[in-house]
């Protein structure tokens, strides 16, 4: 049995003992990496950075706006939620379900028309279709044209006649005919009864799509109702030297094939110790790499510092690291020793100001106050008093028309949100989404139908009717 050190957590995959993201082995202790945002590191600089930067010259340096992963500060390879790659740059891209986007030479965003995957700009300014989407071809004055149903695409003259057809079903003349195998999801060109590829739990077998082993995904290897290797569903495994799927052991959701007892991979609330086994995380973490670090946060200690989970501080604490004040919001300044914000010296208007509270402006050294709503707007802009220009906890500050919008606005069940896309704190019955290192993506989801509340997937408590059954709520 591999013994790590107490700062180590045992990785299951590679069998190694190794220090959790953003610190690195000095003396036989996993010591935090002294440089901002690396994801891993030596004593001489970062080796990888978290999303959004990039190493340069042994430090991370931010990527361009909207770009999650890039290899210089003006080359992006993978863009933010909303946004997709334009060039190096990521640009909007609604998100919002409304089609495909085009942007103008003037920063403008635009939406093609209905049914155009793909469109350009004529030389007198207008849009126009370059490529239709799937189910919508071109009719003969160049107009976009929805296609019959089953259709992939049509003919230009009558959209009533298909000249191909979606996955599932087959040209036959001008018409698209489904499968006739009802798990089928592609058939022969010119037999429809003869499957060539099925719904997971199926494979075909003689154009005949045929089950799997009950808790398999394909065995189009293996054979009808066997499971080819490392295809099994979670918690389930295929043996060496069978072929069927073998439930795992203690709760795990992958385990080792040579051996269904050694876990390899658990649920989210549950850690792989020393031995292989599943342990159950500590109850500050959402998900934790072990007993002592924890990889997420629930939504009652929404901060990740150092593997460890602390509660958001409060105005005018503006950034935190664990339970200490980094840095305060505009009017306070920051104390080094006691880590507290302390409000500027203030004035009224009849005296001189330097600066001055919040709903307020400084203006020939007299404090006024604004003229936006004190409900919404902390800080107005001293040159126009009605535009805001800091919002209130439960706001946040749009620069496209210099207005405050709640958070639950942009992003259902969001309490406190930094911008239109980035939740800080969700709702009941809501969670924030974190990544494969634990951070959080700022995204807000929905807890399962099943969950009265939750923190990831994973019900905290259970809805009415259901019970919890290990990690699990199970309708009554």
């Amino acid at each position: 049995m591999i013994q790590c050190l107490s700062t180590q957590y045992y990785d299951p995959i590679n069998q190694i003992c190794t220090c959790p993201i953003n610190t690195y082995l000095v003396n036989n202790q996993c010591t935090y990496c002294p440089f901002t945002h690396c994801s891993a590191c030596t004593g001489a600089g970062c080796t990888t950075c978290l999303a959004g930067y990039y190493v340069s010259a042994g430090k991370c340096a931010s990527c361009p706006l909207h770009c999650i992963t890039c290899t210089s500060s003006t080359k992006c390879i993978q863009c933010a939620s909303d946004y997709t790659l334009s060039g190096n740059t990521c640009v909007w891209a609604c998100g919002c379900n409304v089609g495909v986007t085009i942007t103008l030479a003037n920063g403008t965003i635009e939406i093609c028309p209905a049914g155009c995957s793909n469109c350009g700009i004529s030389s007198g300014g207008a849009i126009y279709c370059r490529t239709p989407s799937p189910g919508y071809s071109f009719d003969t004055a160049g107009d976009i044209i929805k296609c019959n149903s089953n259709c992939l695409t049509c003919a230009i003259s009558n959209n009533n006649i298909c000249t191909s057809c979606e996955g599932a079903s087959i040209l036959t003349g001008s018409f698209c005919l489904g499968c006739v195998d009802q798990y089928a999801t592609a058939c022969s060109p010119t037999n429809s009864a003869y499957s060539t590829d099925c719904i997971p739990g199926y494979s075909p077998f003689g154009g005949v799509c045929q089950a799997c082993d009950p808790n398999c995904i394909t065995c189009g290897n293996a054979g009808a109702g066997n499971c080819d290797n490392g295809q099994c569903n979670d918690g389930y495994v295929v043996i060496v030297n069978t072929h069927n799927c073998t439930a795992c052991f203690n709760g795990c959701n992958t385990c080792n094939p040579a051996d269904p007892s050694k876990c390899i991979q658990c649920s989210i609330v549950d850690y792989v110790d020393n031995s292989s086994q599943c342990q159950p995380c500590p109850s500050n973490c959402q998900s934790c790499l072990t007993a002592t670090v924890c990889a997420s946060c629930p939504l009652n200690l929404p901060v990740l510092s150092y593997g460890s989970c602390y509660a958001l501080l409060d105005y005018p604490c503006y950034t935190q690291v664990g339970n200490n004040c980094t840095s305060c919001y505009p009017s306070y300044t920051y104390d080094n020793i006691t880590k507290s914000c302390t409000q500027n010296i203030i004035c009224n208007a009849t005296s001189k100001c330097k600066s001055c509270p919040i709903y307020t402006y400084l203006k020939s050294g007299k404090c006024l106050a604004c003229k936006t709503s004190s409900v919404t707007c902390n800080f107005c802009n001293p040159s126009n008093t009605s535009q805001c220009l800091t919002c209130a906890t439960g706001y946040y500050f749009s620069s496209s028309d210099t207005t405050c919008y709640t958070c639950s606005s942009s992003m259902d069940g969001c309490l406190k949100c930094s911008s239109d896309s980035t939740c800080l704190s969700a709702d009941v019955g809501y969670y924030i989404a974190f990544d494969a290192y634990g951070f959080s993506t700022g995204n807000i989801l929905t807890c399962p139908a099943s969950c009265a509340t939750c923190n990831s997937p994973t019900c905290l408590t259970c809805a009415s009717s259901y019970i919890r059954i290990g990690t699990l709520c199970i309708y009554e």
